[in-house]
């Protein structure tokens, strides 16, 4: 909890923070007292902020003082430095140096087309180049692709932080060797690439990729052995503790993350840039492990090293938002969420200016109503028309996609359907208008 002290309601002198004492992983209902001493300020006001990440009562508040002027002078505190605010900026280091990501789920599934949330070079083509009517580059488009695994797994394991049965060491494995085969995923845009920059005539050009780090999770109790040293990496919290458990998720991340890098330096793309890691779990999972943060901020010094970014797109106020910096991403986006609930519109409002007051981006969604629902288009188009109005439209930009929008909005020969491919091109440039 944090405390301050204002005579005027708008100059604020920030106290130390009010401490849980309590484990994040307890099991509730659990009741405590926090607050702090020692003030002796003279002061009108006082704020109490308290960032919700479970379900929290509070019952009472107090503050206890005295009527006489007899404390110390109120200090207000700086407002910070400026980069604790704004919209990440496009092209920045923090960014990996994109501009504008798209996001592409991949994997396997038991509908119909099973190679659905797959990618060929064809499929990539829209993506890389803005193509008109009948498919010719006429200039690029994103430049920079974040492949995730689709969550659900066919074997009944499910990457996400706590749903279905955790992943494990032959299930990332697995996920890499559909992520870089030359025929799909990363070989398929690193031809798309190659193509299109001969069809515009550009050579300067190289698509930035951005590799998903699975989540670890701390209910899996045979991982595998990532060090070869005959000893399956035990992940349980309830089977061997927090610190073995600590241990144990970094030597799997570092195992992962240098995997990708022997991959990639085998494959030798020559037209892809490995810009940035992506933090899959979309909150901070402080329920499940007292050293959840520990484990991000120990991944971010490691993606650091290997001369990396490293990004986090949480879902709607998920739990541990407004720490993104101090868990050590470069660039946090958060998800809006509107496009698939039934919520009013000032939702996007309300996104827009807490991401900008603790520097974050937004996250661009759509899914495949927009081809035929002029609701479904409103609304996406709405995220277009907030960007434009707070600014982040001119800030790094990612979309979500579901599976193949896009591509289907290109090729749409519905006019509708495709304007939404060519007024999502005019955001990406900076030039779309309301």
């Amino acid at each position: 909890m944090f405390f301050s002290l204002s005579n005027d309601g708008t100059k604020w002198q920030h106290l130390e923070e009010g401490i849980s004492k309590v484990p994040s992983t307890e099991r509730g209902p659990v009741v405590q007292k926090i607050g702090i001493g020692d003030i002796n300020t003279v002061s009108r006001y006082v704020r109490l902020e308290v960032p919700v990440s479970s379900w929290i009562f509070m019952d009472e508040i107090e503050v206890l003082g005295s009527e006489d002027l007899s404390g110390r002078k109120l200090r207000p505190s700086p407002k910070g430095p400026k980069d604790d605010t704004g919209y990440p900026k496009e092209g920045s280091k923090a960014s990996g140096h994109m501009n504008n990501q798209v996001l592409l789920y991949t994997g396997e599934w038991q509908y119909q087309p099973a190679d659905w949330i797959s990618y060929t070079k064809e499929d990539l083509k829209s993506l890389v180049a803005y193509v008109d009517r009948n498919n010719e580059a006429k200039d690029f488009m994103f430049d920079g692709f974040l492949f995730l695994p689709y969550g659900p797994l066919p074997n009944g394991a499910h990457y996400a932080p706590n749903t279905a049965l955790p992943t494990d060491m032959n299930d990332w494995e697995h996920h890499l060797d559909r992520l870089f085969r030359e025929d799909r995923e990363l070989g398929a845009l690193n031809r798309a690439v190659t193509e299109t920059k001969a069809e515009l005539k550009e050579r300067n050009y190289k698509a930035k990729v951005v590799v998903t780090i699975p989540y670890p999770r701390t209910d899996q109790g045979n991982f595998g052995d990532v060090d070869g040293d005959g000893i399956n990496e035990n992940l349980n919290v309830q089977e061997v503790g927090e610190e073995q458990v600590l241990a144990n998720r970094k030597k799997v991340v570092k195992w992962y993350v240098d995997e990708v890098y022997k991959r990639w330096m085998q494959a030798d793309y020559k037209e892809l840039e490995l810009a940035s890691f992506y933090w899959y779990a979309e909150f901070v999972s402080r329920q499940t492990s007292v050293n959840e943060d520990l484990l991000i901020q120990w991944t971010s010094d490691y993606v650091h090293r290997q001369g990396a970014a490293f990004q986090w797109i949480p879902y709607y106020f998920a739990r541990g938002w407004n720490d993104w910096k101090r868990n050590g991403f470069d660039t946090a986006l958060m998800q809006p969420n509107y496009m698939f609930h039934n919520t009013a519109e000032d939702r996007l409002d309300t996104i827009a200016r807490a991401a900008y007051d603790h520097g974050m981006g937004v996250e661009i969604e759509m899914n495949d109503a927009v081809l035929e629902n002029s609701e479904a288009r409103d609304k996406y188009y709405a995220y277009l028309n907030k960007g434009v109005e707070y600014g982040y439209m001119r800030s790094f930009k990612a979309f979500y996609q579901q599976v193949k929008t896009l591509k289907q909005a290109a090729e749409s020969p519905v006019p509708a359907a495709r304007e939404v491919y060519d007024k999502t091109y005019s955001y990406l440039k900076g030039t779309y208008r309301p």
